[in-house]
C-alpha cells in the first residue's frame, strides 16, 4: 500500500507541476500578445491564440489552483489585451471612414472634370 500512496503523491506533484507551466506559460503568452498588440503586431498577437487556448485547455483539464494575484493577473491581461484590440479596431474604423470621405471627394472632382472637358 504504501508504494501506491507514493505513486499518488508522485502524480500529483507531477500534475502541479505541469500546472504551474501552463500558468506561467499563460501569463508569458498573454504579456507576449499584450506587448505585439500594442505594437502593431496583431496579426502575430492573434497567432498566438491558438498557444493560450491550449495552454488553458491543459489549466482546465488539470484543474491547476490558482491563487488570487496569478487569477488577477491574468484577468488583467486578457482585459488589457481586449482593450488594445478594441483601440485599434476603433482607430481603424476612424481611417476607412476617413478614406471613403477622401474616396467620395476624388469621385466628385473626377465627375467635374469629365463634364467639363
Amino acid at each position: 500500500m504504501n508504494g501506491s500512496g507514493e505513486h499518488r503523491r508522485d502524480a500529483r506533484a507531477s500534475a502541479d507541476s505541469d500546472g504551474e507551466r501552463a500558468l506561467a506559460g499563460l501569463l508569458d503568452v498573454l504579456t507576449e500578445q499584450v506587448r505585439l498588440a500594442k505594437s502593431g503586431e496583431s496579426e502575430k498577437a492573434a497567432a498566438l491564440t491558438d498557444e493560450a487556448e491550449r495552454l488553458l485547455d491543459g489549466i482546465s483539464r488539470l484543474a491547476v489552483p490558482s491563487d488570487r494575484a496569478t487569477g488577477q493577473r491574468i484577468c488583467r491581461l486578457y482585459n488589457e489585451l481586449c482593450l488594445t484590440f478594441a483601440t485599434e479596431k476603433s482607430q481603424l474604423a476612424e481611417k476607412l471612414t476617413r478614406l471613403k470621405k477622401g474616396k467620395k471627394s476624388l469621385r466628385v472632382y473626377r465627375d467635374a472634370l469629365v463634364r467639363k472637358v
